[in-house]
């Protein structure tokens, strides 16, 4: 009689407890999908803008050096803006760097020092990369710098052509990396993911 009375209460019982667990498996299932979902909604895609900094498209704006004594260094030139984020390059003992002009800030990128400290030549172009259809929402800045790293007599004309990788917040303006040419990957590919996470990286 005992026996009878425990397989009466047991079976539905394992029933609701099967219906709860499906429910349950359905419920976080769903939830997983869901956040997913947001997740790559959220993910915006980019594109990018590009300004000059060709000579040719940049205006003087002075010399570098002790101008008293006749020593001239280098130069100043300035160059289309983006937005309005300006644009300085700079050439002084036959290297090149640039400085980025914002709401009255001057940010000098500073590549002889955080990228290489031999003689280099900057590129025509600035990759501005960006949030596609919103040049205001600025992910990063990608600027080609050709540096002369002869690495001893059998190769005293070796030429390394970097591409340069900025963060541009309001809360920092700097170098956050440099993409030496690539073998298997494709080296522009290489800089424009790390420029969309350019303001999440540290500064050089």
């Amino acid at each position: 009689m005992t026996n009878n009375t425990h397989e009466k209460i047991s079976r539905p019982s394992m029933k609701v407890y099967d219906f709860h667990r499906k429910y349950l498996q359905t419920l976080i299932f769903g939830v997983i999908l869901t956040g997913l979902s947001a997740g790559l909604m959220a993910a915006p895609s980019y594109d990018s803008t590009y300004t000059s900094i060709k000579p040719d498209d940049c205006t003087f704006s002075r010399h570098v050096g002790n101008i008293e004594i006749g020593y001239i260094a280098g130069s100043e030139q300035r160059c289309p803006s983006f937005r309005k984020i300006g644009v300085t390059t700079h050439e002084e003992d036959l290297r090149q760097s640039i400085t980025l002009h914002m709401k009255g800030v001057d940010y000098s990128l500073d590549f002889w020092t955080h990228v290489t400290p031999h003689f280099s030549i900057l590129g025509n172009l600035i990759e501005w990369r960006h949030e596609k259809g919103k040049p205001d929402q600025l992910a990063g800045m990608i600027v080609r710098l050709n540096a002369s790293e002869h690495d001893g007599p059998d190769n005293p004309e070796k030429i390394t052509s970097y591409l340069v990788v900025n963060k541009v917040t309001p809360q920092a303006v700097c170098v956050v990396g440099k993409i030496a040419p690539q073998v298997r990957e494709n080296q522009n590919v290489k800089a424009r993911a790390m420029a969309e996470q350019a303001a999440r990286l540290p500064c050089l």
